[in-house]
This record gives structure tokens, C-alpha cells and sequence, in this order.
């Protein structure tokens, strides 16, 4: 995925090149097959939704203008926004094809996501294939119907012609009359229900949402932004406030945009929509080109935590518009839609966001600075207790995103590391680093406009190497003497421990642990630590995964094991695991006594010692000028407004 002097993974710079001449090849033959069939070429979609509580839809693809014996049709194992390889053609009933004149047609399926209709040409240039979708998988936002709305993500329903993939189509929907379409594509004029695409790879970027829902809109510099809600047959949840969100959203679509465009470049869409799904246990959110599709529990409005903790995800999905929807990593242009697409940036794609997220939220006032440093604080303290950090690098876990971080397992914790997570933290270790070495004159907001301009849709994706040389250019630019490809590449390519300490001490921040000392001393106060992670089930702790720096670890404790006692006392969860574990001293045997495959056992083993506490981010007590302006520099937020009463309103 490298390119230049950088050196990738099974792909140095000849290897990018002959990618870009097959690239090319490619390209070069559309065109030729586009041109063979003339103009008269016509693909079009209908999509009839008449048995919602059956949660199944009937789709028909239709190609006009068809030349040759045969036609190839696809479906996509997996969808933009998710690595991983979902294969909804598994949920393909049944398919059939037939003529323009409504002979049937031979349909052979040839891998286990794509088919070769036999057609009838030259005598009749028309191919439809008609196929029925069980629509029941709302969870990964790919497709669900019921007798409230069909949600649709098209890479999950609607077929294609890899050589077709560049035609412009429609789309028509055919569903109850009371209920309502929201999508990103423009309807055509006179029927809201006749959707329009220029290309397949814009319909599989913009989610089709029909049914019974709730809509406004906001304006956002002459822009329209709508919000659609769907909630089921529920009423709107308690302490949700349409107002509220218009104008709370409207200051972070304002805020993100000014990174990216500044004030006067407009808009890379004509109009945005946020499809909400909205039902116990939602969570999770897609972005899409102009729309993004967010899932949360009514209960999230409920508190000023919840409406904070909704406004990161909202925060997080619109950022993408610009990265990853635009500004996107080579190995994730074009889509190949058919397998996997390695990139090792996803540290970049996906953390960068990450760390904007809720950083963008103290910026525009939405979040406390406390409360933006109390879980920072969380996150560094989870980044420091995975064994995983010591064992997998960031670009590893970007490349792996389809058959690891996707796809967890009980050895996760002691094998991998996010590339949201601790893509989220190297990104905020950039920034400072920017900010040292340019004394404050250059920052990450700089870098990523920089290659936001440099690198658009319409041309190639950027590398680690236009990454790096973009940070280390600015950085030169300013009059600095940095070394961003070394600091870049330590916390990218290596397992060594973030430096978080010099960092955030460079904006008076310190990082502390918690945790109380021992009396008449310097050292902080130990707990017991076995080193099991537990869920409760069938009246037992159940081993959900063992930490592989632990002594259960090495007493051989797995994964699936079923703990009902410890040192005699029973257990149930991991609050009884961990209250029996408080009159454990550091170093004392603990006695497990567990059923592995219904077979009682006992492990004896000596408890290690972690200290009583957590790690914390807090200001420091006596900060310099130059700590307040880094601080208020990064948060654009004043450092006295803190200061004053220990804690900010909130």
C-alpha cells in the first residue's frame, strides 16, 4: 500500500506501479465495453417492498442495450464502512432472470456471490434478474425490513455488472403509500420515489431508509442537513429535543467543515442526511458520501452523558464525510468489491477520526474539558493494562482489520490493539509533536486540509509516505528542525510504549495513578490481580478471556472456563470475582475452583500485584504560560475557565 522509498507490506514501489497500469488496463476497457454498447445502455432497479412483515424484498435489476451471449451479475461481500466480509448473498432466496420479452433466461451461479445470466442477444437486448432478499439484519446496518420501514445499505441488496459498474441507474420504490423515502440520492423530479445515481459506486454509498419516521432539516451555510428518525411504532424517546439537535449538530458540521474547507469553500455534497435508528440496544454508526447512519438506545437522551456520548458518534460519522469519503487511503480506491481491501492506514482512516470525534466536541462547547480529560484518562489506562499493545503494531492492525479486529476472540486482549483506539492516541501524539517542534505554529488540523486538498476523490488514495512527508513539510515550512518520519514511524510500525507523559505535559497535563499509597510510604498501595475477565452465566463466572501478563495465564486458565468459587467463596460475576479478590494480598495463593467441559477442577496459583488505582489525566498544580496557551491552543478552550472552582458547568 506504500509507494516511493516507503517500504509496505509485499508491495514495493514496482509492485504499486504495475497496480496502477492493471488499474489502468481496466479502466481503459470499461470505456471500450461502455462505448460497445452505446448510449442506449440502461440499467434500472425496482424494489418492491408489498410483504414488510414477512421481512422480505423483491428486487429487479434490468439492463437495457445488452450485447453478447452472457451477462455477469455480483453481489458485494462487504460494504464501505465495515472491514470485514459480511457475504449478504447469503440471504438471497432466489434468483431468476428472463428477457425483454419475458422468455425466461439461464442463470448459473458461479461463485458463492456472483451469477452469468445466458441472455438472448441479439435478438432481444433486455435482461431482468429478479430476486427475493430476507431482510433481517439491523445490527451491522446492511438490511432490515418489518411493518415500520425498510432500511436498505444497496451493497448488501442490489446486484451489479462489474463492467457496468460506471452507468448511471435508478432506482424505483415500491412501498406501503403512507410511508416515506430518505436517502442521499436526488429523486427524480415529480416522483420522490424514482431515485438516481450517476454510478453503482454512489448508490452503494448512500443508504436508502423507507418507512414510518420523523424528519427536519437544519441549514448549515445556504446547505440543507435533514435528520430522520426512525423509532419503530415508539414514541419519540423521553428528553429527545429536535431543537436542541439542530442547533447542537449545526456547530459540529460548522466546526468540522472550517478544518477541511475553512469558511468560504463550500460543501463536497448539496445536502447531507442523518438517518437515526433509534431502538433498544442500538448502537453503532456507518458513514456513507452524503449521509451517514447512526444507531442508539432511546435511553441516550435521557441524560446529558447519553446526549454527549450520541453527539461523539454523530461527530465521529460526519468527520468521515472528508476522511475516508474523500480524502480516502490508497487501498480503499476503488473498491473492489468482491474481497478484502488491505490498506495499513486505517490508524489514519479510522483513528484520526477517532481522535477528532470528541475532541471536537470540547472545541465547540458541547463537552466539559473535564470530562474530555477524565476519559482520556480511561482510554490511556485501557491502552496501558492490553497486553495486546506489547504484542501487535498499528499498521498491523490495519491490515488485519478483516480477519482480527473484526472478527475478535477470547484472545483478542492479548493479541491486538485498535486502530480506532490507539490510532486515536498516536493521532493526539502527532498533534503535540507538530505543535513542539513548530512552537504551536502547525498542527494535525493543518495536515489533514493539506492533504485534503492534495488528495481528492477524483484522483489517487494517499500513502504513509504522503502522510509522513506532509507533516514533516509543514513542519519545515514553520522554521522547525523535526523528525516527523522517525516519531511517525516508532509509533506506527513498532510495539514500543506511546509517550503520552511529555505530550500532554506540553499542555500542563500530567498522567497519575490513582491509586493510594501505602502508609509511611512513597509507594502506591497494591490490589491482588489474577488476571480474568468474566461474564456471568449459568450461575457461574464464565471466563470471557484470560490476560496473558497475568498468573491465571500461566496457571492455565482458559477461556470458556467456568468459575464458581475462589478461595472457597462462591462467584457469580466479575463483581463477586473482584470483591473475594479484595481480601487476596499481592503474592498470597488463590484457589480457583471451575468446571471445564462439566468437569470440576481446582488451579492453585500465587496472585500477582497491580497498584489500587487507575491512570488519570489532571492539570498540573503550578502551569507556565507557555502550558496554558498549548492548552487553550488544543482545546480552544481558556485554561482559567477550569481553573476557577476546580470544575467546569456542565
Amino acid at each position: 500500500m506504500m509507494g516511493g522509498t516507503d517500504v509496505g507490506r509485499g508491495c514495493p514501489a514496482w509492485g504499486q506501479r504495475l497496480g496502477v497500469v492493471c488499474r489502468a488496463f481496466w479502466a481503459i476497457l470499461v470505456v471500450c465495453v461502455m462505448t460497445t454498447l452505446g448510449k442506449a445502455q440502461q440499467i434500472e432497479y425496482v424494489v418492491s417492498i408489498t410483504k414488510p412483515q414477512t421481512q422480505t424484498v423483491t428486487v429487479q435489476y434490468t439492463v437495457r442495450g445488452v450485447k453478447g451471449d452472457s451477462l455477469e451479475v455480483a453481489l458485494p461481500v462487504w460494504r464501505p464502512g465495515r472491514y470485514q466480509v459480511l457475504d449478504p448473498a447469503g440471504s438471497i432466496r432466489s434468483m431468476t432472470a428472463r428477457a425483454g420479452n419475458g422468455r425466461p433466461l439461464a442463470i448459473v451461479k458461479i461463485e458463492k456471490s456472483a451469477w452469468v445470466v445466458r441472455t438472448a442477444a441479439p435478438e432481444d437486448d433486455v435482461v431482468t434478474v429478479s430476486y427475493e432478499v430476507y431482510a433481517n439484519s439491523l445490527g451491522d446496518r446492511t438490511r432490515h425490513v418489518d411493518d415500520t420501514h425498510a432500511f436498505f445499505s444497496p451493497a448488501a441488496v442490489f446486484v451489479y455488472s462489474p463492467a457496468l459498474r460506471d452507468l448511471p441507474l435508478s432506482v424505483r420504490i415500491e412501498a406501503p403509500k403512507d410511508w416515506k423515502v430518505a436517502t442521499g440520492l436526488d429523486a427524480s423530479a415529480g416522483d420522490p420515489r424514482v431515485l438516481k445515481a450517476p454510478n453503482y459506486d454512489v448508490l452503494v454509498d448512500s443508504p436508502i431508509e423507507v418507512g414510518l419516521h420523523e424528519a427536519f432539516e437544519f441549514d448549515v451555510a445556504g446547505t440543507p442537513h435533514q435528520v430522520v428518525m426512525w423509532t419503530g411504532r415508539a414514541p419519540a424517546p423521553p428528553g429527545f429535543d429536535k431543537d436542541r439537535l439542530a442547533k447542537e449538530l449545526a456547530t459540529i458540521v460548522r466546526y468540522q467543515r472550517s478544518i477541511f474547507l475553512g469558511e468560504r469553500e463550500p460543501f463536497p455534497y448539496s445536502r447531507y442526511v442523518f438517518i437515526l435508528h433509534c431502538y433498544p440496544g442500538g448502537r453503532g454508526g456507518t458513514e456513507h458520501l452524503n449521509s451517514t447512519v447512526c444507531q442508539l438506545s432511546p435511553s441516550r437522551f435521557a441524560t446529558p452523558e447519553g446526549w454527549r456520548s450520541f453527539y461523539g458518534l454523530l461527530s465521529h460519522e460526519y468527520f468521515h464525510t472528508y476522511n475516508v469519503k474523500q480524502l480516502r487511503p490508497a487501498g480503499l480506491k476503488p473498491y473492489d468489491y468482491q474481497r478484502e481491501n488491505y490498506t495499513e492506514l486505517l490508524w489514519v482512516a479510522e483513528g484520526t477520526t477517532s481522535y477528532y470525534d470528541d475532541l471536537t466536541l470540547v472545541r465547540v462547547g458541547l463537552t466539559p474539558a473535564e470530562e474530555y480529560l477524565k476519559t482520556l484518562g480511561e482510554a490511556i489506562d485501557a491502552y496501558r493494562r492490553r497486553p495486546g499493545a506489547r504484542v501487535q503494531t498499528l499498521e498491523d492492525s490495519s491490515f488485519d482489520a478483516w480477519i482480527k479486529f473484526n472478527k475478535p476472540d477470547a484472545d483478542s486482549v492479548n493479541s491486538t490493539v485498535s486502530f480506532y483506539d490507539v490510532g486515536s492516541h498516536v493521532n493526539m501524539l502527532i498533534d503535540f509533536e507538530l505543535r513542539r517542534v513548530s512552537r504551536d505554529r502547525v498542527n494535525l488540523d493543518m495536515v489533514m486540509a493539506d492533504l485534503y486538498r492534495r488528495f481528492p476523490l477524483s484522483g489517487p488514495g494517499f500513502t504513509t509516505d504522503d502522510f509522513i512527508n506532509t507533516c514533516q513539510r509543514l513542519a519545515v515550512d514553520s522554521g522547525a528542525a523535526a523528525d516527523m518520519r522517525s516519531f511517525i514511524l516508532k509509533a506506527v510500525r513498532t510495539t514500543e510504549p506511546l509517550e503520552f507523559d511529555s505530550a500532554l505535559g506540553l499542555a500542563g497535563l500530567e498522567i497519575v495513578n490513582d491509586a493510594k499509597k501505602e502508609e509511611g510510604s512513597e509507594l502506591l498501595r497494591q490490589r491482588a490481580f489474577i488476571g480474568v475477565n468474566v461474564e456471568a452465566k449459568d450461575g457461574a463466572a464464565a471466563v470471557t478471556s484470560v490476560l496473558s501478563d497475568g498468573p491465571a495465564f500461566a496457571a492455565g486458565v482458559m477461556a470458556g472456563d467456568q468459575i464458581v468459587a475462589i478461595n472457597g467463596y462462591r462467584v457469580r460475576s466479575q463483581a463477586e470475582v473482584d470483591s473475594v479478590l479484595k481480601h487476596v494480598k499481592p503474592g498470597e495463593v488463590v484457589r480457583l475452583s471451575l468446571f471445564r467441559h462439566d468437569v470440576l477442577r481446582q488451579l492453585d496459583f500465587k496472585a500477582d500485584g497491580r497498584p489500587d488505582g487507575k491512570w488519570v489525566v489532571r492539570r498540573v498544580k503550578s502551569p507556565t504560560a507557555e502550558q496554558k496557551a498549548m492548552y487553550q491552543s488544543w482545546l480552544h478552550q481558556p485554561w482559567e475557565k477550569a481553573e476557577s472552582g476546580g470544575k467546569e458547568a456542565k
